[in-house]
């Protein structure tokens, strides 16, 4: 087989492994599977590095993922929205995040499922992880206490998603910086 990288910026590389009949190629954070006439499948990922920080909202109200959206990326970071917990384990098995912000109540699966989901595959995300909750249970504040991650009740100020995103993930800085 063989190995090489290649990269077009400052703050993207890509990666092909080729090995036997198979082709692996790695390319920052998205997977995709192409499959050409004669040739055998593709997948590519997309990996970051830098200060970029990607950062996976899951809620099922479309206008919060919005918000988050749209105030993470105008502090620098790379966002990816998703209103499921099916959507998210699907991104979350095919791309890195640095920082998962979880709603505790989707209508598919409960945050700390995705939670714990996140965990099997991104390790780190143990201790970059913030669930939002419209409610405050015991089942919420058992699960606060085991995790030690931050909780942040709904409605919330954007500007304390951001000082918390920043605090979880040291290298992260504002967009002025």
């Amino acid at each position: 087989g063989a190995a090489w990288t290649q990269s077009s910026s400052w703050e993207c590389w890509r990666f092909t492994c080729t090995l036997g009949e198979a082709e692996l190629a790695v390319r920052g954070g998205r997977s995709r599977r192409r499959t050409r006439p004669g040739l055998f499948p593709q997948y590519e990922v997309e990996m970051y590095y830098g200060d970029r920080i990607r950062v996976l909202v899951v809620d099922d109200e479309p206008s919060i993922c919005l918000a988050l959206k749209i105030a993470l990326s105008r502090a620098g970071h790379d966002v990816v929205a998703v209103h499921s917990g099916e959507e998210a384990q699907n991104r979350i098995m095919t791309e890195h995040f640095d920082v998962l912000i979880a709603d505790l109540r989707l209508k598919d699966m409960r945050g700390d499922v995705v939670y714990y989901l996140a965990l099997g595959a991104q390790p780190h995300l143990r201790h970059s992880s913030v669930f939002l909750t419209g409610d405050i249970t015991d089942a919420a504040e058992r699960l606060i206490q085991a995790t030690s991650c931050p909780l942040l009740r709904k409605p919330f100020d954007l500007a304390v998603i951001l000082t918390t995103v920043r605090k979880l993930c040291p290298r992260a800085r504002p967009a002025s910086a």
